[in-house]
């Protein structure tokens, strides 16, 4: 076994000078030189670590998406009411065309504000614009989305 430096077996141990355990010369050793199987306790703490780091990384990573989750869905939201707001315009259109003001809310938080604008584009033709700023709980607001239309009116 390379690497051990053995013990000289002529030269008494403390143990066999004082008859505490008596042995064979060579068990002693040989005996202590086997090479103890499992992980040490600062491998399992530095594993331990590294673990943890882990966890941490894949909970903030999952509250990451959980808002982002819940930005998309905001954002859907308010585009569809855009859209459906751009067709109530485009049905009275010919009748009735006034710049006005949403708020679209759902439950007690306020989503967005729409905002409609008219403008005449020529002979019997119109245009409409909905803008619609988006509200978020917390920070500035998001981008404005906007959606237009241009209608003809016959007399």
């Amino acid at each position: 076994m390379r690497g051990f430096a053995f013990r000289d077996a002529s030269k008494p141990t403390y143990a066999r000078r004082f008859a505490l355990c008596p042995r064979a010369p060579d068990d002693y050793p040989r005996r202590h030189m086997v090479r103890a199987h499992g992980f040490t306790l600062i491998e399992v703490l530095v594993a331990l670590v590294v673990f943890a780091f882990g966890v941490l990384g894949l909970a903030a990573e999952t509250v990451a998406l959980t808002r982002l989750l819940a930005r998309a869905q905001r954002a859907a939201r308010v585009t569809a009411a855009a859209v459906a707001r751009l067709e109530r315009l485009r049905a009275g259109a010919c009748a009735v065309r006034q710049d006005g003001t949403e708020t679209l809310s759902r439950g007690s938080a306020t989503l967005a504000t729409l905002q409609w604008t008219w403008s005449g584009a020529g002979d019997s033709t119109y245009q409409v614009r909905v803008v619609a700023f988006p509200e978020l709980p917390t920070g500035p607001r998001a981008r404005a989305e906007s959606l237009s239309a241009v209608l003809t009116c016959r007399r």
